[in-house]
């Protein structure tokens, strides 16, 4: 990479100073690092209208995403994530001269990544990301020519085929209901599952009742053939598994009508045994009307891989 001076930002000391565009970034009032083998080894943001890179929070989830530019305070109203570096190009509506970087109307920053300098693609897919902003700002979204978003995992597009010995068995696609409180869980089962060639989307147990995500919740239940429920203590008590299990089963209702046969969209597993003793009307039903998967020992790996395998049978597309 061609070496170029860059203006950078520390959030910590409130400083501005300019650095070499490769390496360690270490800040001038310290100093302290910033970064290693910028811009790869970890995320940033880029201003386009101040022309300043920053360390992103992205990550931390500690805050949402900043909404106005930390240094020349623009309300960012356009993001790129570039799919070579692990640069996400910010820009507000206001005017501003001679910006080296710009992003176009279709979502592209131009004329290339402001980090790594590479050409940006023109398939871009833009991408609103639960892991991003814990709450809903009204058109918030980033757009990038990623497969999959590195924050929540969501599948952006279709990438080139795989060549694997499950390529020729096919599985039903799910939405994976949970507490966040099993976070651990979920996210291995979701790792697996889209190992094995399981079509897969991650629903957020944490926004709350009211956000306007609820909507597109309901949209993704729609679009998935499987609900996929991990029940427990905590998932049991969560008002927002239970509209998304009221949402499932009024799918499987409507399924059921139009076909004329039974429709089994709601698919349940355990990682305890609360559900067999909750006096919670939705999960009674399930008690009651489902075979509920047993993940109760899912810390044990032969039982956890055992359980994993009969729900794999049971996903997979006669």
């Amino acid at each position: 990479m061609t070496e170029r001076y860059l203006r950078f930002f520390c959030q910590t000391h409130k400083i501005s100073f300019s650095d070499v565009s490769a390496g360690t970034i270490t800040c001038q009032n310290g100093p302290h690092p910033l970064a290693g083998n910028f811009p790869f080894e970890y995320f940033w943001e880029y201003c386009c209208d101040c022309r300043h890179f920053w360390p992103s929070n992205i990550t931390t989830r500690v805050n949402d995403v900043e909404v106005t530019c930390p240094i020349c305070e623009r309300q960012i109203v356009n993001r790129y994530l570039c799919n070579h570096c692990k640069v996400m190009s910010v820009e507000s509506n206001t005017p501003v001269k001679r910006k080296p970087f710009s992003i176009s109307t279709e979502g592209v920053i131009e004329p290339a990544c402001p980090g790594c300098l590479t050409q940006s693609e023109i398939d871009v897919t833009a991408h609103l990301c639960f892991e991003l902003w814990k709450n809903y700002i009204p058109g918030v979204s980033y757009a990038t020519a990623l497969i999959d978003c590195p924050f929540c995992n969501s599948v952006l597009k279709q990438g080139p085929p795989k060549t694997t010995t499950h390529q020729s068995i096919k599985f039903h696609s799910c939405f994976i209901s949970y507490s966040s409180k099993d976070r651990e869980f979920a996210n291995r089962i979701y790792a697996d599952l889209r190992k094995q060639g399981v079509p897969c989307w991650f629903a957020h147990e944490d926004l709350k009742i009211g956000d306007k995500f609820w909507g597109q919740i309901e949209e993704s239940i729609k679009a998935r053939e499987k609900f996929l429920l991990i029940l427990s203590e905590n998932s049991i008590s969560s008002a927002w598994v239970e509209y998304e299990v009221e949402c499932a089963l009024e799918e499987e209702r409507i399924s059921t009508s139009q076909t004329g046969g039974k429709q089994n969209i709601v698919f349940p597993i355990r990682l305890d045994d609360s559900v067999q003793s909750s006096e919670s009307a939705w999960a009674a039903l399930i008690r009651r009307t489902r075979h509920i998967g047993d993940f109760r020992h899912w810390q044990n790996e032969v039982n956890y891989q055992k359980a994993l395998n009969r729900l794999l049978r049971d996903l997979k597309i006669e």
